[in-house]
């Protein structure tokens, strides 16, 4: 059985059409929703869900939790052999879990099997925008196996580090989360998440033809540069992960890619999207998440290329 986990916040106008693109899944299913203290009508929305199927599974906070640990109380009620992330304002494409059962009773079991998603766009996406997002959602193609789980993710970059358009077996998801303590995390929560995955799993096999997820591209928080600093608490959750593991010989590059990837972010941001006057300040909060020596590297790494942007 897969289960699917939708963590939910005030989803009243999309979560009825996520959670039926699961049920409708030919295959074994149970749909696990989150409902993280929602004050719209999604609590109406479920409880009329959960009444009409007995697959859906609510799980209801009194108080708001964020995603990541929506996701991790919702992975603690699935009982399925696998867990797919799915957002509440996305859907699974028609047949994609049956598809991905089939390739998994054909190529056989695996920790981690990664299929792409199909992007649904705004209407002010431009066509390099567009490219960058499929290029970000696809999957690294054939199979990987130990180490190279995380290399592929990581270190390689070959393949994005979001949570969903990938099925995880549940007990490496369960013992991904057992290394990681509660966060009320306003960013990069994927790239925690699947940083814990990918050390744990012992096999990825990615289907880049296979699209299971329909993705909605510009239905999603806008641009805020003190959530985009807060990535920096990734940082200590992913060392802790390879301390508690000790596995720092195999996992030090991928440990490396992941700082570098999330302190470039903050710095990009810092570079190009806040004002000369105000960006002393800006760097300032930044600090109150980021390793000085971390920032500033990141940050003349960006300066450096925007310099050459211009150049060109």
């Amino acid at each position: 059985m897969i289960s699917v986990v939708i963590p939910v916040y005030n989803g009243e106008r999309s979560i009825r059409r996520s959670v039926e693109s699961a049920l409708s899944q030919p295959a074994d299913v149970e749909v696990v929703v989150v409902d993280d203290a929602s004050d719209d009508g999604t609590p109406a929305i479920l409880a009329s869900l959960a009444d009409e199927d007995d697959r859906v599974v609510v799980v209801t906070h009194v108080e708001n939790k964020q995603l990541f640990d929506s996701r991790r109380d919702g992975v603690a009620a699935a009982s399925g052999d696998y867990v797919a992330f799915l957002d509440a304002d996305d859907e699974l494409v028609e047949d994609a879990l049956g598809l991905l059962a089939s390739n998994l009773e054909e190529e056989g079991d695996v920790d981690v099997l990664h299929f792409n998603c199909e992007p649904v766009f705004g209407p002010d996406a431009d066509e390099p925008g567009k490219e960058f997002t499929r290029r970000f959602l696809r999957p690294a193609e054939g199979s990987f196996e130990g180490a190279d789980v995380a290399h592929v993710i990581f270190r390689d970059a070959l393949a994005p580090w979001a949570a969903w358009g990938k099925l995880v077996r549940r007990p490496v998801m369960e013992r991904a989360y057992r290394l990681m303590r509660p966060q009320y995390l306003y960013q990069a929560e994927d790239a925690a998440l699947m940083f814990a995955v990918a050390v744990c799993a012992s096999s990825y096999r990615g289907l880049p033809d296979v699209y299971g997820l329909r993705y909605y591209t510009d239905s999603g928080d806008s641009y805020k540069f003190e959530n985009i600093c807060q990535s920096g608490r990734v940082v200590p959750i992913a060392r802790d992960v390879l301390n508690i593991m000790g596995a720092w010989r195999e996992h030090r590059d991928d440990f490396e890619a992941l700082v570098s990837r999330l302190s470039r972010d903050t710095a990009y941001h810092l570079v190009r999207n806040v004002p000369l006057a105000k960006r002393a300040d800006a760097k300032k909060l930044a600090l109150q998440y980021w390793d000085r020596d971390v920032l500033d590297r990141a940050i003349r790494v960006e300066s450096r290329e925007k310099l050459r942007e211009r150049i060109r």
